[in-house]
């Protein structure tokens, strides 16, 4: 009878000590992960190599259709495998059409005016072993297409960085492996639409 009682409280105690065991192994396990976590995901920031340039008017009356361009500059010679350029607009301030491809850059694999994302996109992807050539101080056209605006107010054409995502991230990758993508920096064109 004393070794039934002695059993019934035993198991119970054993059941809460190795219960208590787990939470104290495992929040220890998820302190050490957390602290290795933030030292793996500190970002490390590059300097531009290349610079995106927006050319077209800064001030327009409502109607009035003309074209924006971007260009690349770079800072140093380069070769590359793959451009992808994203351009935010505002859809209720412009009809965007007419989109053509860089004069000195193949066929794009793909360009499109998108009024649901509000973003026209030229994408180039380089076949031949040795890449593209961006020329230090030698401006490459990207992409060129013609704005008419809707509405009065001042308005931003910009480069989608993508926001942390792959998704729609302007981005320009280095010939050779492994894939390195080139840093750059970028103007807006601010357009002040009148009537």
């Amino acid at each position: 009878m004393k070794q039934k009682k002695y059993f019934a409280f035993l198991v119970p105690l054993i059941a809460v000590v190795v219960i208590v065991e787990s939470i104290v192994l495992v929040s220890g396990l998820n302190k050490k992960r957390g602290e290795g976590s933030l030292v793996a995901v500190k970002p490390t920031q590059s300097p531009p190599v290349l610079d995106i340039v927006f050319a077209g008017k800064t001030q327009m009356d409502l109607g009035e259709t003309s074209e924006v361009e971007v260009s690349v500059v770079s800072k140093n010679d380069y070769a590359v495998d793959s451009i992808d350029v994203f351009v935010k607009y505002d859809k209720t301030a412009f009809d965007v059409s007419d989109l053509m491809p860089g004069d000195s850059l193949p066929k794009p694999n793909f360009s499109k005016i998108s009024d649901k994302t509000s973003l026209v996109v030229m994408s180039y992807k380089i076949t031949e072993t040795e890449g593209v050539k961006i020329k230090q101080g030698e401006p490459v056209s990207l992409m060129r297409f013609m704005v008419t605006p809707k509405k009065e107010g001042n308005f931003v054409f910009e480069v989608n960085t993508g926001g942390g995502e792959n998704e729609s991230e302007t981005m320009f990758v280095k010939t050779g492996t492994p894939v390195t993508t080139l840093p750059y920096s970028s103007n807006k064109l601010t357009v002040k639409v009148g009537k």
